[in-house]
């Protein structure tokens, strides 16, 4: 064989390598961009998740301190509105769903909240609703997430006494943002007052004597 045709069986050799290894490298490359894709996904999800989990607290921890100058909360438990109550109980999100906090609250009575169904059969009443940014400075980029809140009286402390009406009640703090961003916590507070003089009794203080998420 010549040399011109021993260098043609080797250039055509080469070609062959090099478009297999093109189809081989096109595979792996079809294969890793959507696992990129969505692993950038749930990154995004996670961060929205933990962000509604931070704005549930938020709101859980804004009413323990609305509520704390109050000597009982039989007012907030009667259907007294918070200083957050911002109109009609609904939310529009950003992706035009909406959210009806009464049917919220119907839903809340009856089938409690999470695969647990924490708080079923509690009296619930929407205490609070409004924006995030309404309690608190937020950084750039948060989200505009909205919370609500619900307050129920509790029938028994969780060492099984009868509390003394207005000094135990159970809160529902739940986060609204577009997507998967529905977050909630639950907390049981007591209202302890120290053996101070009669005039001094307002200035007891709240104890929260349990906290869980519920979703």
């Amino acid at each position: 064989m010549s040399s011109a045709g021993r260098f043609a069986s080797t250039d055509g050799i080469a070609l062959v390598v090099a478009l297999m290894a093109s189809v081989v490298l096109l595979g792996v490359v079809g294969v890793l961009v959507p696992l990129a894709t969505t692993e950038v996904t749930i990154a995004a999800h996670h961060r929205r998740a933990v962000e509604g989990l931070y704005a549930a607290e938020a709101a859980l921890a804004w009413t323990v301190g609305e509520l704390a100058p109050a000597p009982a909360w039989r007012a907030a438990l009667a259907g007294r509105r918070s200083g957050l109550w911002a109109g009609a109980p609904e939310f529009r999100l950003a992706d035009g769903s909406r959210i009806l906090l009464d049917e919220r609250t119907a839903a809340l009575r009856r089938d409690g909240a999470g695969p647990g169904r924490a708080g079923r059969g509690l009296p619930w009443s929407l205490f609070a609703h409004g924006t995030l940014d309404g309690l608190m400075t937020l950084p750039d980029g948060y989200g505009e997430w909205r919370v609500a809140v619900w307050l129920a009286s509790e029938p028994r402390s969780p060492n099984g006494e009868v509390p003394e009406p207005g000094r135990a009640l159970a809160v529902h703090a739940a986060a609204f943002d577009s997507g998967l961003g529905h977050r909630a916590v639950q907390a049981d507070l007591v209202r302890l007052v120290p053996p101070l003089p009669a005039e001094d009794a307002a200035s007891g203080f709240v104890q929260v004597l349990s906290w869980r998420i519920v979703r």
